[in-house]
């Protein structure tokens, strides 16, 4: 029961994702001449995107976001929420059923 799973698994997930990592590592562009004639390229493209201001700024407002939003947004407050609906006088008096 898990060899057609593994298999979806493998070609919709895995496939692509090891397709994305070798195209990194070469020079294809999307259009013009090297669309189709492109060649590997080792770790050139990596050491430049590295050594981009810009990379690093995005990559550390991206770390800044999750830390925010996940972190601090989610669990704090979630606790926070949780705590003071807990409270006694946000709670509403149970009803008894008569009108």
């Amino acid at each position: 029961m898990l060899a057609p799973g593994s298999v979806l698994l493998g070609l919709l997930f895995l496939g692509p994702v090891l397709y994305a990592f070798y195209i990194g590592f070469t020079n294809l562009a999307l259009v013009g001449s090297r669309s189709r004639d492109y060649s590997f390229t080792g770790l050139e493209n990596v050491t430049r995107m590295l050594g981009d201001y810009v990379f690093i700024k995005s990559s550390w407002l991206t770390i800044l976001f999750v830390v925010g939003s996940a972190i601090v947004g989610q669990s704090v407050l979630g606790m926070l929420l949780a705590i003071l609906l807990r409270t006694p006088s946000c709670r509403s008096e149970p009803s008894s059923g008569r009108s």
